[in-house]
């Protein structure tokens, strides 16, 4: 069974050092031995910074500064770090048709995952993901429907709780 876990809890990712912070958070090698990283829209060494300047550019670099998510995996699913890697790469080629973005597949806990980074403003036009309910089932979708896609039926999403926030991780 998968799960989605959303990561952007009310004042979080506020802070202008939330894109460099993160994106170097999740690409870290100890947590990725396999090297599957990936970005669209986005040279990955300068990845933060160029999210910064679409955000400057269209004069939205403030509130929220970046979307977050993870997707997990249990052991008896028939996934590993190759596949984890076509699902978060095909998401990407979807997201990124209007944002930036860097994901990377993390094989450092009990449960395969990946952790998936998004500018919340879009290089093509300047609107602003700002998380409605709307976007939010929308993005939900399109994660389910790749993640299905590989053969993973079941599918749920995990109500993110700062205080337990690697649980599935």
């Amino acid at each position: 069974m998968a799960t989605v876990k959303f990561l952007n809890a009310a004042g979080k990712y506020s802070d202008p050092a939330a894109r460099d912070d993160v994106i170097r958070y999740i690409t870290q090698k100890c947590k990725t031995p396999s090297g599957y990283i990936g970005a669209s829209g986005v040279d990955l060494p300068y990845a933060a910074q160029q999210m910064q300047a679409v955000a400057e550019s269209f004069k939205k670099d403030n509130k929220v500064r970046i979307r977050h998510f993870v997707v997990s995996f249990y052991r008896n699913e028939a996934i590993d770090p190759y596949k984890a890697n076509l699902i978060a790469s095909m998401i990407a080629g979807e997201i990124g048709r209007l944002f930036q973005c860097v994901y990377a597949v993390h094989e450092d806990t009990y449960h395969l995952h990946f952790h998936f980074v998004f500018n919340p403003v879009s290089f093509v036009n300047g609107y602003k993901y700002s998380g409605t309910k709307e976007e939010h089932k929308d993005l939900r979708n399109l994660i389910g429907k790749y993640v299905r896609a590989m053969g993973i039926q079941l599918f749920y999403e995990v109500k993110y709780y700062p205080e337990r926030s690697h649980e599935h991780e």
